[in-house]
């Protein structure tokens, strides 16, 4: 296993991850989010057609820390390389990040109600150098 498959999986216990994309002009985007890891990658979920979406459609470039919720980060920043699951896909990162968030999770998504707030895009995020 290399040094960055071990980064990834230390993260696995933290809450919060700051997921940092890129605009065009490669000025970073940090965001705070939930996370799941698996099999050695990261799934993230995010309101359909988010900025951080657009941006890994354009460059796949990512860096990821340990972070509270505001996305301080905790922990040393992490190189890997996102992209934007397909349908089938979505359904695996889905059912991952709900095990790992549960009853919490389900909460948030009953307070956000129905229709397009629920609509979700889903990212992999794998190790910089696989």
């Amino acid at each position: 296993m290399n040094e960055q498959h071990d980064n990834f999986a230390a993260l696995e216990a933290e809450q919060f991850i700051r997921l940092s994309t890129y605009r065009r002009s490669g000025e970073p985007v940090h965001t705070a989010v939930w996370f799941a890891y698996h099999a050695g990658r990261l799934y993230v979920q995010t309101m359909l057609g988010a900025g951080k979406i657009k941006r890994i459609r354009n460059s796949s470039a990512v860096t990821l820390a340990a972070s509270d919720r505001s996305g301080n980060p905790t922990g040393p920043e992490v190189a890997g390389y996102a992209r934007v699951l397909d349908e089938v896909e979505q359904r695996m990162a889905e059912e991952i990040i709900q095990h790992k968030y549960g009853e919490q999770r389900t909460q948030l998504m009953a307070r956000m109600g129905g229709g397009e707030m629920l609509k979700r895009d889903y990212i992999e995020i794998a190790p910089a150098g696989e």
